[in-house]
């Protein structure tokens, strides 16, 4: 049976870390926000049923005619919903469940979750997540840990753990859309404040999540530093 697809851009956050004066997802690099260049690269991709567009409650009218004005010439918008996101990651999550609900059996839906302002993600690692997926897996970007890294207890290295199996995690993910509703809605609350994204959820449950493609260019636009990165790659792109 064909899986659809569903792009899931999680833009909840408010940016407290950015000092921006706005959540950090509006903020412009390149003449474009930040969310805008990532909604561009799904689009491209030309795999997707639907793109929904998860941000802070008040800001979806603001979003939507964001994305019409920069993308409107360019790509058929008829496909991307711009809805309120949760409190939490994965309950924002959860609000593209129910709104895919609406459009198709939630068991044929896989989803491609990614963050908002990672706005460098390619079309190959999109293609390759949504492989992962239609392959029965969980599936998260990463990329191999470069650093040493201490296991500290009361101020004391207590170990050093072999960097070779540390990966450091990116977005996308993918996964189907209602196994991971059928392993949240039965987690206990205690379970659901530990997850810190919908791969945890099937960690947890032991279920098996492949490793993608990622990239250090995808980075996660979170201090105000990120953003002077973030120019020198646009600036990359138009050379």
């Amino acid at each position: 049976m064909d899986e659809t697809l569903f792009a899931v851009i999680v833009a909840g956050g408010t940016g407290k870390r950015m000092d921006a004066g706005m959540p950090k997802q509006y903020i412009e690099i390149g003449g474009m926000p930040i969310i805008v260049r990532t909604v561009r690269v799904f689009l491209s991709c030309g795999l997707f049923r639907e793109i929904i567009v998860l941000v802070p409650e008040g800001f979806e009218p603001m979003t939507m005619d964001l994305i019409r004005e920069h993308l409107g010439e360019s790509y058929d918008l008829s496909g991307v919903t711009v809805t309120a996101g949760g409190k939490e990651r994965n309950d924002t999550v959860m609000k593209a469940v129910r709104c895919a609900e609406t459009m198709c059996d939630i068991d044929r839906a896989v989803f491609v979750t990614h963050d908002a302002v990672r706005p460098f993600v390619t079309v190959s690692m999109i293609e390759q997540s949504v492989a992962a997926a239609r392959d029965g897996f969980a599936a998260s970007a990463a990329i191999p840990l470069v650093d040493t890294v201490f296991e500290v207890e009361g101020g004391l290295v207590k170990r050093v753990p072999d960097r070779e199996a540390l990966f450091r995690v990116q977005t996308p993910q993918s996964f189907n859309a209602g196994e991971f509703k059928r392993l949240y809605e039965s987690a206990t609350d205690d379970e659901r404040a530990a997850y810190t994204d919908s791969i945890g959820v099937f960690i947890k449950n032991g279920r098996p999540v492949k490793l993608t493609e990622g990239s250090i260019s995808n980075i996660k636009i979170t201090y105000p530093e990120d953003l002077t990165l973030a120019e020198s790659f646009v600036k990359k792109e138009s050379v």
